[in-house]
C-alpha cells in the first residue's frame, strides 16, 4: 500500500508540480496577448493617422481644384470651370506630358510655373486649416495672422479684391510705387499689371505721345520714362550753372568764384538715377481670385483640340501647283451659300509672305525721313533722349530700339476691351511689348490700324497687286467685289486692318461689323478660328434682342476656361449638323473667307508677334443685307462716326448715298438687292428693330426728319473699331470713364479670416474732391 501511496503522492505532487507550471505559462501569454494588443492598437492608430493624413491630402487636392473652380468670379463659385493643372497627381501630369502634342507640352510646361508674385486662388486659404484641430484656437489664430490680407487695417480689410483694385486705380504712380512699401499685401496689390498699365496710358495722354516698351513690364515702362525725365531735368538745371552734367557741389562753388553764375545759395549735388529693371518677388499666403484670374487666363494649357480640329471647309490654291479652287467655285459654293473656306497656300506669292518675316524688313519701313532738320529742337530732344536712355539702363536685359538720326518712327494705335485708354507705339517698341509682354495682363493691347495704308504706302503694295493675282474671285474691277469703295476712299467705313499681336491675344465673339463679308490673312504667326452660324450664338455670349449691346468675358482666355467644355460637347453631339460650331487653324499662306453674320473668334498660338492682314468687303451676294443693315440698325453702323472731319460718310446718310452710287454704276445690281432687301433678311443673324428711333431712313415727312436729326446728334463723337460707342462715356474724364462713382461690396469677416457671401454691408463712395488745386479724389466708409 506504501507504494502505491508513494506512487500516488509523487503522481499527486507532480500534478500539482504540473499545475503551478502551467499557471505561470497562462500568466506569461496573458502578458504576452496584452502586450500583442498594445501593439496592435498602435498599428491601428498608426494605420488611422496615415489614413487621416492621406484624408486631409485628398481634401487638400480638392480644396485647390475648388479653388481652380471659383477663380473666375471673384468671390463667388462657378463648377463649370476646369481644375488647375497643378492640382493633378504626378501620375496624370506624366501621362499628359506623354500624350499631348508639342504645343500644348509647351502650354502645360508654363502653367507649372508659380505666379511671379506667388498669388493662389483663393481657396487655397482653407489648407491653411486642415491640419488644426477644432479646439486649437491659437494654432487657428496663427494661422490667421499669417495672411497678409487680415493686416489692410480697421477700414480696407473691409474692402474685397475688387474694390481695392477700383481704389488703386485713382491713384498715380508715385502713389502706387509709395503703397508698395506698406507691407506684403500691399506690394502685391501695387504691383498689378492692370495699375501700372493705366497711369502709362494716362500719362501719355491716350494715344497722343508713343510709348517706349521696356521689356520689364508696364512698371518698368513707365518707371524708365519717368527717370529719363528726370535726368533731362537734372541736366537742364545743371546747365543753368554753367556746369558740366558730372559736375558736383564743390564745382558748383568754383564756379562762382569765377563769377561764371551769380547766387546767394549753394545748389545742391545732382546725380543721374540709373535705371534698374523690377523684379517680381514671391509673397506667401496671397489668395485671391481677382489677382490671379489675369495670370490663369493666360497662361492655362490650351485644349488639345485646339492644335487638331479642322473642321471649316478647306480647298488647296497654291498659285505654283494645281488649283482646286475656281472663282465659280468660290462665288457659287461658299460666297452664295455663306459658308466659311480656308484656302491654303494663297498668299505664298505675296511679297509680304517673304518680306514680313524679317521684322526688321517692316521696322525699317515703318520709318520716315524727318521732317525737321538735325538742328531743330525736336531732334535735339531725340537724340538726347537716346543718349540717355544708353546712359542709364544698368541691366542685362535686351530692350530692342530703333536708331533715330535724321528719321522719325510712325507710330501705330494700340486698344484693349480693359484698357481705359488707347496707346501709340512706334512698330519696334510694339513688336518689343509682343515678345515681353506679361503673362499677368489678362487682356493685352491689340494693334487694329485702319489708316496703315496712308502711313506706309509700301505695305499696301506689298499685297495689293498680288491679292487679286492670286485670288481673283476679289477682284473689284471683275467680280464687283468691294463695292462700298464707290463711295470713294474718304467718303466710305473703314474697311481694312493691319492686325498685330502677342501669344495669347486675339478677338472675342463678335459679328463682322455693317453685314459685311472678310477675308483674313495671318502672314506671321498662326490663328485658331472658332466659327458659329448666325442665328446660333455661342456659349457665353448674351447679346441684346437689337444687338447694339453684347455681355461675354472680358477675354478669350476667360472663355476658353469657362465655355470651351460645352463649346466642344456642341461641336460633337448637336443632332442638327448644320448648327454645329466650327473650328480650324489658319497658317502663313493661307487666306480665310469669313462670311457676314457669323459669330467668330480668333486666338493668336505662336510665341511672338501673330502678323495678319484682313479687309472687309460687300459683293452681290451680302448686298441685299447690307442694304437692310444700313435701313435698320443705323445705330450699329461703325467705321464712319468718328471721321466726321476727314469727310468720312455718317450713318444717317450711308444708305441714300450708297443707293445713288450703285444706280449710277450698278443699276441692275442695285434694283434686284432692293427686291430682295424687301423680303427680309437672306442671313438670320439679324431681326428687324423697327421701332428703333435710329430707323429714319424710311419715315418721310416731319417725323423723318426729327429722327433724322436725333440720329445725327447721337451718332456725333462716334467710335473707332474696338472702342464702345456710347458718347456719354466719351465726354468725360478718364477716371470717370474708367471707373464707377460708388462702389457697394460685402465684407463680414469669418473666425477662420475667410469672407462670407454676404448683403453688402459696407460702402464705399468715390467723389472728386473739389479743395484739391488740380483735381483729386476723396474716400468715405460707411459700414
Amino acid at each position: 500500500m506504501i507504494p502505491t501511496m508513494a506512487t500516488t503522492t509523487t503522481t499527486t505532487a507532480s500534478t500539482m508540480h504540473g499545475i503551478a507550471v502551467d499557471n505561470t505559462t497562462t500568466t506569461i501569454d496573458n502578458k504576452n496577448n496584452n502586450n500583442t494588443k498594445n501593439n496592435n492598437n498602435l498599428l491601428r492608430n498608426d494605420k488611422e493617422e496615415r489614413l487621416k493624413r492621406k484624408r486631409l491630402k485628398k481634401r487638400l487636392r480638392e480644396i485647390e481644384k475648388e479653388a481652380a473652380l471659383r477663380t473666375l468670379n471673384g468671390n463667388g463659385c462657378d463648377l463649370s470651370l476646369p481644375p488647375l493643372p497643378s492640382s493633378m497627381s504626378e501620375q496624370q501630369q506624366q501621362h499628359q506630358h506623354q500624350h499631348e502634342n508639342e504645343e500644348s507640352n509647351e502650354q502645360q510646361q508654363q502653367q507649372q510655373q508659380q505666379h511671379p508674385y506667388g498669388i493662389l486662388p483663393h481657396g487655397n486659404i482653407y489648407s491653411l486649416f486642415l491640419d488644426d484641430d477644432d479646439d486649437d484656437t491659437e494654432k487657428k489664430t496663427n494661422n490667421i495672422q499669417q495672411i497678409p490680407r487680415n493686416q489692410m487695417g480697421p477700414y480696407l480689410s473691409r474692402c474685397n479684391d475688387s474694390q481695392l483694385t477700383s481704389i488703386c486705380a485713382y491713384l498715380s504712380g508715385t502713389d502706387l510705387s509709395n503703397l508698395v512699401c506698406c507691407n506684403r499685401f500691399c506690394y502685391v496689390l501695387g504691383h498689378l499689371d492692370e495699375l501700372w498699365r493705366d497711369v502709362t496710358l494716362r500719362k501719355h495722354e491716350g494715344g497722343s505721345k508713343e510709348i517706349e516698351w521696356m521689356s520689364g513690364g508696364w512698371k518698368d515702362t513707365f518707371v524708365h520714362e519717368e527717370i529719363v525725365r528726370r535726368n533731362k531735368s537734372i541736366a537742364d538745371d545743371v546747365s543753368l550753372f554753367g556746369m558740366k552734367q558730372d559736375d558736383g557741389y564743390e564745382h558748383q562753388e568754383e564756379k562762382k568764384e569765377e563769377n561764371v553764375v551769380s547766387s546767394s545759395r549753394p545748389q545742391p549735388r545732382k546725380e543721374k538715377i540709373s535705371f534698374v529693371p523690377h523684379k517680381p518677388i514671391q509673397i506667401q499666403h496671397i489668395y485671391s481670385d481677382t489677382f490671379y484670374r489675369p495670370y490663369l487666363c493666360r497662361t492655362f494649357p490650351l485644349p488639345k483640340a485646339v492644335f487638331t480640329q479642322q473642321t471649316v471647309p478647306t480647298v488647296n490654291y497654291d498659285a505654283t501647283k494645281s488649283r482646286e479652287l475656281t472663282i465659280q467655285d468660290f462665288l457659287q459654293k461658299y460666297e452664295e451659300t455663306n459658308t466659311p473656306l480656308l484656302i491654303k497656300g494663297a498668299t505664298r506669292s505675296w511679297p509680304a509672305f517673304t518680306k514680313w518675316k524679317d521684322l526688321s524688313y517692316l521696322e525699317q519701313q515703318t520709318m520716315k525721313p524727318s521732317s525737321s532738320s538735325p538742328s531743330t529742337s525736336r531732334d535735339d530732344d531725340d537724340d538726347t533722349k537716346a543718349t540717355e536712355k544708353e546712359e542709364t539702363t544698368t541691366t542685362t536685359t535686351t530692350t530692342k530700339t530703333t536708331p533715330k538720326t535724321n528719321q522719325e518712327n510712325i507710330t501705330f494705335r494700340a486698344t484693349s476691351g480693359a484698357a481705359p485708354l488707347p496707346g501709340s507705339f512706334t512698330l519696334s517698341s510694339y513688336l518689343n511689348y509682343c515678345n515681353h509682354t506679361s503673362y499677368t495682363e489678362e487682356l493685352p493691347l491689340y494693334l487694329f490700324d485702319r489708316t496703315f495704308v496712308q502711313k506706309v504706302p509700301q505695305l499696301d503694295k506689298d499685297y495689293r497687286n498680288a491679292l487679286h493675282a492670286s485670288c481673283p474671285f476679289w477682284d473689284k474691277n471683275e467680280h464687283h467685289h468691294d463695292l462700298l469703295g464707290l463711295l470713294g476712299e474718304k467718303r466710305r467705313p473703314d474697311y481694312r486692318w493691319l492686325i498685330i499681336g502677342p501669344k495669347r491675344s486675339g478677338s472675342s465673339f463678335h459679328i463682322d461689323p455693317n453685314a459685311t463679308h472678310a477675308w483674313n490673312a495671318p502672314l506671321v504667326g498662326r490663328k485658331h478660328w472658332i466659327f458659329y452660324p448666325p442665328g446660333i450664338t455661342p456659349p457665353g455670349i448674351y447679346p441684346s434682342p437689337s444687338g447694339d449691346d453684347v455681355a461675354m468675358p472680358i477675354s478669350i482666355g476667360e472663355w476658353f476656361l469657362a465655355y470651351y467644355a460645352q463649346h466642344e460637347s456642341q461641336r460633337r453631339y448637336h443632332p442638327d449638323v448644320t448648327q454645329r460650331p466650327l473650328e480650324c487653324i489658319a497658317e502663313p499662306g493661307d487666306i480665310l473667307f469669313v462670311p457676314h453674320g457669323w459669330w467668330h473668334a480668333v486666338l493668336n498660338i505662336d510665341d511672338g508677334p501673330s502678323i495678319a492682314l484682313t479687309q472687309n468687303y460687300v459683293s452681290e451676294s451680302n448686298l441685299s443685307d447690307v442694304l437692310r443693315f444700313f435701313e435698320y440698325k443705323q445705330s450699329q453702323i461703325s467705321g464712319c462716326r468718328d471721321r466726321k472731319e476727314d469727310e468720312a460718310i455718317q450713318p444717317e446718310d450711308v444708305l441714300e448715298e450708297f443707293g445713288n452710287v450703285l444706280k449710277e454704276g450698278r443699276k441692275a445690281m442695285w434694283e434686284h438687292a432692293v427686291v430682295e432687301a424687301k423680303k427680309g433678311w437672306k442671313c438670320c443673324a439679324w431681326t428687324d428693330d423697327v421701332d428703333d428711333e435710329n430707323n429714319c431712313c424710311s419715315d418721310g415727312g416731319e417725323e423723318g426728319e426729327n429722327k433724322k436729326k436725333r440720329a445725327r446728334n447721337e451718332n456725333d463723337g462716334g467710335e473707332e473699331e474696338g472702342e464702345v460707342s456710347n458718347k456719354k462715356k466719351r465726354g468725360k474724364s478718364v477716371l470717370d470713364r474708367a471707373r464707377m462713382p460708388q462702389i457697394s461690396f460685402s465684407s463680414k469677416q469669418t473666425e477662420d479670416g475667410c469672407g462670407d457671401n454676404v448683403a453688402a454691408e459696407t460702402n464705399v463712395e468715390v467723389k472728386k474732391d473739389e479743395k484739391q488745386e488740380g483735381g483729386g479724389f476723396c474716400f468715405s466708409f460707411a459700414f
